[in-house]
């Protein structure tokens, strides 16, 4: 009630001192009488606290000479901050005051003689806050441990004390955690061999303006009587418990309880396992029939007595519970299985067996918090052993049919290196007439992904490795990739069986951001910094878009990369002079520097269909990564054959790089498209402001071009349509214009180019660039943007 009213009473006073305010004529401190400047807000501005938000005001300048802000308090923002002489009305917003203290401040105005006008400021303070960020109460086991509780206050003189009969074996100390308000309270507790329960409370206070505030933090520990070994077995058919028998004499028998692990747990089964003190034997092993799919939590408990109990063991795993798969459900549609720890995650795998008796592949999961794998057990790397810290779900001949939800949650330090030949966190999505796999809502952080896959040199033995799915035959929606840490890569390094082998087919592979090889669909996806490297083809968010009929033999659907963005780097063999490839990858130590073949593009490498309408549709995707490839390099597709681009952007720096071990061959660079395969494409309604070149390490650049928006246009076709491309002006190098190898002017309308300034204003663009579809956002992003994708 206290700080109801004194909301309600502040409310007040601030709206009578803002009516006060309105009323009265301006009268501001200036230097010079022959100028003047009137503010509709009086002669001094005044906030009130709104603790939680910032406050904004409008204020009338009525001024007839030009005027400059030349100062304001650093907790507020005016706009604008200028005049030309004619009457303005400023937005001026003050940030929330989360302070107990008021802060005061001027804002000056400057004529254009010099003359100043000041305004006195005011905001008032907020009330006191103290705010426990985590659970305030914790029950421990009897082990040395350590626990911090996060909290917010914006109190004086906050300090903690604890309370406790004996306070010894309990520390604790408030430290700031580097935001302004921010603290945690770190709480040390010693080992308890006292053979008593202890508790004790930390009490945290602090100053406001109005008395004291305060809060408690609650702590139990459990006695320490002797330390069981226990393990426990769960293989689906039957619970194993095993424990180290006590050496008390008073221990008569155990009581064994297996309960779940819900709000009020239920008791599975109760067994007490009888023992005669003289008995001599280790161990004691009891099996119980039947199975149980969920949190189970086995009590070991010494019964000294009918009425006295002792608790020796508690046996749980990282998340806190023992002898579950997953953390709950049924793996339905209404009741997926739960994921929370790494340990779930593996059992996808582990309990689909060979065969998959359980239909774990078809199964339902949510992800219910953010996991963190743990570090490989040797260092990965390219010149690493195979190591990988978790279980990819699915194989090539046993695609995942469920769906995963990650539930905005994350998969920390992903960690793969495999032969196989689909990597990724997931091999392989599958589908079928009635059924279609799906991942959405799931955030990979990528410490290391290498796919070592051997390959014969043809589409039906290629590679594909992606920082979620390998294969995606499925649905992939909002999901992202990005580097766990500041050194990542996700490598193809796909090779021929025969590793002496100089033959550039023999590494056919596709390597991804997202996934390896894209047969259906990726939609509102975003490789957020996760480089790309591959040995033959490369994309930020797919390797390859291939509708299955043409390279797969499984899909008879369009394929589709939709609302999707790119920020990576991607690298296709060796970037030359222009940078090193990330983890001490050496492609081109291994291959010599083999071209023709790769292509590397912000989004897919390649793009393929077939002229039976069967067509991958690349549509409102941006690239603002750097690509570097030996052969063709491309902002948004590099290989295109039966396809559609369609309003995409680039600003990413395109480079292609001609290796000194290979200096034959044509190579094409574009800002949206790298090379059209035949005269049934459409590139519409694109276009790019990324640098398009050359990195030529055998000093001729002879059968390099480079094209504004496409490398190369092949055939003087209509039916290979260019339509309404947009590039920026660009000096060096030179360009050969929209297209940098031009097989015709047939299929080419609407395409001009335009300077950096122009380039900004979407008027200047042709009319298929609608405002239903376009907008420009000059606060983050300069150059028009499409509204279905949104900016990182």
């Amino acid at each position: 009630m206290k700080r109801h009213f004194f909301a309600k009473t502040s409310l007040f006073l601030c709206l009578a001192a803002l009516s006060l305010l309105a009323t009265t004529l301006a009268s501001c401190v200036k230097k010079d009488a022959g100028e003047s400047l009137t503010l509709s807000c009086g002669s001094s501005l005044s906030f009130g606290p709104l603790a939680g938000a910032d406050t904004t005001i409008f204020v009338s300048v009525v001024s007839p000479f030009d005027w400059t802000i030349q100062s304001k308090p650093d907790w507020m923002s005016v706009s604008p901050e200028a005049s030309d002489g004619s009457p303005m009305l400023l937005t001026i917003t003050a940030s929330r005051n989360e302070d107990i203290d008021a802060r005061t401040g001027e804002l000056v105005f400057v004529m254009t003689s010099g003359a100043e006008f000041t305004i006195p400021c005011y905001q008032l303070s907020t009330h006191g806050s103290l705010l426990l960020r985590d659970v305030p109460s914790y029950s421990l086991t009897y082990e040395l441990q350590t626990r911090q509780v996060s909290l917010f206050s914006n109190l004086k003189n906050l300090s903690c004390t604890i309370v406790a009969d004996d306070p010894s074996w309990l520390g604790a100390v408030i430290t700031p955690s580097g935001q302004q308000f921010d603290f945690t309270c770190d709480i040390t507790v010693e080992e308890n061999k006292t053979g008593e329960n202890r508790s004790a409370k930390v009490a945290l206070v602090g100053d406001s303006y109005d008395g004291q505030l305060s809060d408690t933090i609650y702590i139990t520990q459990k006695y320490f009587m002797e330390s069981l070994a226990a393990h426990v077995t769960n293989d689906d058919t039957a619970f194993s418990f095993e424990w180290a028998q006590s050496t008390m004499p008073q221990v008569v028998y155990y009581l064994l309880e297996v309960t779940d692990n819900g709000v009020t747990p239920t008791v599975l089964a109760t067994y007490d396992v009888s023992l005669q003190t003289s008995c001599l034997i280790d161990t004691m092993t009891f099996i119980s029939t039947g199975s149980y799919v969920g949190n189970i939590i086995l009590n070991i408990s010494g019964k000294t007595a009918p009425d006295a109990e002792v608790i020796l063991a508690q046996t749980r795993d990282e998340d806190g519970a023992a002898n579950s798969h997953f953390a709950g459900g049924t793996g339905s549609g209404t009741d997926p299985y739960r994921i929370s720890c790494a340990r779930h995650f593996d059992n996808i795998m582990a309990l689909s067996g060979t065969t998959d008796p359980r239909g774990m592949m078809s199964g339902f999961y949510k992800q219910t918090a953010d996991i963190t794998f743990p570090a490989p057990a040797s260092p990965a790397g390219p010149s690493g052993a195979i190591v990988s810290n978790l279980s990819p779900i699915g194989t090539k001949d046993r695609p995942f049919m469920g769906v995963y939800d990650g539930d905005g949650h994350k998969l920390n330090n992903v960690c793969i290196v495999s032969e196989d030949a689909y990597v990724g966190v997931f091999t392989q999505l599958g589908h079928s007439t009635t059924t279609t796999a799906a991942i959405n809502n799931l955030n990979v952080l990528v410490s290391y992904i290498e796919g070592r896959t051997p390959t014969l040199g043809s589409s039906n033995n290629a590679a594909a490795i992606g920082g979620i799915v390998g294969m995606n035959g499925g649905t992939i929606d909002n999901c992202t990739v990005d580097k766990y840490g500041p050194d990542a890569a996700i490598y193809g390094n796909n090779r021929p069986v025969d590793p002496a082998s100089t033959d550039v087919s023999a590494y056919f592979g596709y390597t991804g951001g997202i996934a390896g090889v894209n047969e259906r669909m990726i939609s509102n996806c975003a490789n957020k910094g996760c480089p790309v490297v591959a040995k033959f083809t490369g994309g930020g968010i797919a390797g390859g878009t291939a509708n299955a009929t043409v390279v797969w033999g499984t899909n008879n659907g369009t394929c589709a990369i939709k609302n999707c963005y790119n920020l990576a780097p991607v690298y296709q063999g060796n970037p030359g002079p222009s940078g090193t490839l990330p983890m001490g990858i050496d492609i081109t130590a291994e291959i010599g520097g083999l071209s023709n073949l790769f292509t590397a593009s912000g989004i897919t490498g390649d793009a393929i269909g077939n002229n039976n309408g069967l067509k991958p549709n690349i549509t409102y995707c941006f690239n603002g990564g750097d690509v570097y490839s030996e052969s063709i390099a491309a902002g948004i597709t590099g290989n295109m054959r039966f396809g559609l681009t369609e309003k995409c952007y680039n600003y990413g720096t395109i480079t292609v790089v001609r290796n000194n071990a290979v200096t034959t061959g044509t190579r094409y660079a574009g800002g949206i498209a790298g090379h059209l395969n035949n005269n049934n494409n459409k590139t519409n309604t694109c276009y790019n402001v990324g640098l398009i070149t050359y990195s030529d390490q055998a000093a001729s650049p002879t059968n390099i071009f480079l094209g504004g928006c496409v490398g190369n246009k092949p055939q003087n076709t209509a039916n290979n349509q260019i339509t309404d491309l947009v590039y920026v002006v660009q000096s060096l190098p030179t360009l050969n214009g929209v297209c940098g190898s031009n097989g015709g002017a047939n299929g080419i309308v609407g395409c001009i180019t335009l300077s950096d300034a122009d380039m900004k204003v979407l008027s200047n663009y042709p009319s298929t660039f609608t405002a239903t579809d376009w907008e420009v956002l000059p606060t983050s992003y300069a150059y028009p943007h499409q509204k279905a994708t949104p900016m990182p």
